[in-house]
């Protein structure tokens, strides 16, 4: 739910073969691939969880409140002053330097 999956495939793909290359002792290799990659996975899923509750909200009060904040952050008066301040790129979010 949080749309991590792909990026931390990608990451630990990396991660995996960062600590692969060369090792000598593999079980120890694989013990700090884990190590390393945990917190991020746990943090992934927490989110996941969190997310969960906007996407498939509880009762339909939850979703009009959700279908509401959508709708005001696209109308285009409040949508073009947001994108003055904030903008997304490649990169992900983040807070416009105006």
């Amino acid at each position: 739910m949080a749309g991590q999956g792909a990026s931390l495939a990608l990451a630990g793909g990396r991660a995996l073969g960062q600590v692969l290359d060369g090792a000598v002792d593999i079980e120890a290799a694989l013990a700090r691939f884990e190590q390393g990659l945990r917190p991020l996975a746990l943090e992934n899923q927490r989110a996941g969880r969190r997310m969960a509750k906007w996407f498939v909200p509880a009762t339909p009060f939850h979703a009009a409140i959700r279908d509401t904040s959508v709708n005001i952050m696209t109308w285009p008066p409040l949508s073009g002053l947001l994108n003055r301040f904030f903008s997304f790129s490649s990169k992900g979010f983040s807070l416009s330097s105006h």
